[in-house]
C-alpha cells in the first residue's frame, strides 16, 4: 500500500510541476508577445471601396510601428494655395486707353469755346490720373463743306493748333504730337442741314499709350 501511495503522490506532483511551467511558460510568451505587439497600433488606410468590415485588414487597418504612425500624423498638408505663384496685378492703364474728346467751332473760326475749353480740361485731368504712362497724342481737325476746298483745309490745321496750343499749355505729357488738318473730308453729319455742319466743324483729340500707338503702326 505504500507503495502504490508513494506511485500516485508522485504522479500527482509531476502533473503539478508540468502545469506550473506550462503557465509560466504561456505567460513568458505572451509577455514577450505584448512586448513586441506594442511597438505597433493600427492605422486606417481604409478606401471608399472597401465596403464591409470583415477583419482589421479589410477594414483598412494596418499594423505600423508608432513612430511612422506619429510621423504620418504630424506632417503638415502642404498648401497647393501658397505654391502657386500670384498672377500679375492688371494695369488699370491699359483699360482705361485710349482717351478722346471731340471739341467744335464757331463757323469760320477757330478759336476755342468756353465749352471746348471745359471738354479739353477734362480730357487732361483724366490723363493725369496715370502719371507712369507714356502718351502720344492724334490731333484732328475737320471743317464743313461751306467754301472751297483749299480754304478748308488751312482751317482745320488752324482749329487742330489751337487745340494743340491749348493741351500744351496745360503741362500735359505728351512724348509725340501728330495733328493735322482733313479740310471737309470724313464728314461726321450731313453737310446740306445747319446742324449737320455744326458737327462736322470740329477737332478730335486722341491720348493713346506709346506702345499701343508703334504697335497701330506697325500693324498698318
Amino acid at each position: 500500500m505504500k507503495q502504490r501511495q508513494s506511485f500516485w503522490l508522485a504522479m500527482a506532483a509531476a502533473a503539478s510541476t508540468a502545469a506550473l511551467v506550462g503557465c509560466s511558460s504561456t505567460g513568458g510568451s505572451d509577455s514577450a508577445d505584448a512586448g513586441q505587439s506594442s511597438e505597433y497600433e493600427l492605422v486606417n488606410m481604409k478606401t471608399d471601396k472597401d465596403g464591409h468590415n470583415v477583419n482589421a485588414a479589410q477594414s483598412g487597418y494596418h499594423a505600423v510601428k508608432k513612430d511612422d504612425a506619429t510621423e504620418m500624423d504630424a506632417a503638415e498638408p502642404v498648401d497647393m494655395a501658397e505654391q502657386a505663384p500670384e498672377p500679375a496685378k492688371p494695369n488699370p492703364a491699359l483699360a482705361a486707353f485710349p482717351l478722346d474728346t471731340t471739341v467744335r467751332f464757331a463757323f469760320d473760326s477757330s478759336a476755342l469755346s468756353g465749352d471746348a475749353r471745359q471738354e479739353l480740361a477734362e480730357l487732361v485731368r483724366a490723363a493725369e490720373k496715370f502719371d507712369d504712362v507714356t502718351l502720344t497724342a492724334e490731333v484732328d481737325g475737320y471743317a464743313d463743306a461751306t467754301g472751297p476746298d483749299e480754304y478748308n483745309e488751312t482751317l482745320s490745321e488752324k482749329r487742330a493748333s489751337s487745340v494743340t496750343d491749348y493741351l500744351k499749355s496745360e503741362g500735359v505729357q505728351v512724348t509725340d504730337w501728330n495733328v493735322d488738318g482733313h479740310g471737309e473730308r470724313n464728314p461726321v453729319a450731313d453737310n446740306d442741314t445747319s446742324s449737320g455742319r455744326e458737327q462736322n466743324r470740329r477737332v478730335v483729340v486722341t491720348f493713346s499709350l506709346e506702345q499701343e500707338s508703334r504697335a497701330n503702326l506697325t500693324a498698318r
